[in-house]
């Protein structure tokens, strides 16, 4: 009986780890996806800013600061979960 509860442990175990993995694995996938479109977005959009800035409104140029700074913290998020996917594979 012991035995079995063992073998059932070590297997519950070895699943359990392998959903971790896939779970870091699908962390980065997702960071290192997720950054070059909202690189490419923040790039437009200081091309919009630098060559177009003076033609818009107070409001456009307020909004277009906006999304450069709305971009910039989803990069960041990005970032950090990133970062917790490598955290997350150090040893304890």
């Amino acid at each position: 009986m012991n035995e079995e509860l063992e073998n059932r442990v070590e297997d519950r175990t070895a699943e359990l780890k392998a959903a971790v993995s896939e779970l870091e694995a699908f962390s980065r996938t997702v960071s290192h996806d997720l950054k070059s479109p909202l690189r490419a977005l923040d790039v437009y959009a200081s091309t919009l800013q630098e060559e177009c800035g003076e033609m818009l409104s107070v409001e456009g140029r307020e909004l277009l600061m906006d999304m450069r700074h709305q971009i910039g913290e989803m990069i960041q998020l990005v970032e950090h979960l990133l970062r917790y996917a490598v955290t997350s594979q150090a040893p304890l």
